[in-house]
C-alpha cells in the first residue's frame, strides 16, 4: 500500500473528473485537441522530467505500475515513490486546469 501525501489532496470528485480527462488523451491526440494534449504533457514534466513518459503512460491509460513493469517500461523509482508522483500530478493537472 503507498503513502497518500496531505501536501497534494484533491477532493475524490476532482480527481475523478482529471482522471477521466486524462483517459480521453488518446482520442484528443487523434483529433489534434493540442490545447488538451499539451496540458496534460507539460503537467506530467513538470512533475518529474525523469518519469514522464511512465508517468503519461500511467495516466492516460489507466495501466498500473505493475502491468507496466511486466511489459518491460523502465520506471526509475519504487513504486510508492511512482504513486507519490502521480498523485502530485493529479495535484498539479487541477491546479493548472481551474486556476
Amino acid at each position: 500500500m503507498y503513502s497518500y501525501n496531505e501536501e497534494y489532496k484533491i477532493s475524490p470528485h476532482s480527481y475523478r473528473e482529471l482522471y477521466h480527462y486524462c483517459l480521453r488523451y488518446p482520442h484528443e491526440f487523434k483529433n489534434k485537441k493540442e490545447k488538451d494534449c499539451e496540458l496534460i504533457e507539460q503537467t506530467a514534466m513538470e512533475t518529474d522530467n525523469a518519469l514522464y513518459k511512465p508517468l503519461l503512460y500511467n495516466v492516460t491509460s489507466g495501466v498500473s505500475y505493475d502491468q507496466m513493469k511486466a511489459m518491460g517500461i523502465e520506471i526509475f523509482c519504487g513504486k510508492n515513490q511512482f504513486y507519490d508522483k502521480r498523485q502530485k500530478f493529479f495535484y498539479l493537472l487541477n491546479k493548472r486546469k481551474y486556476e
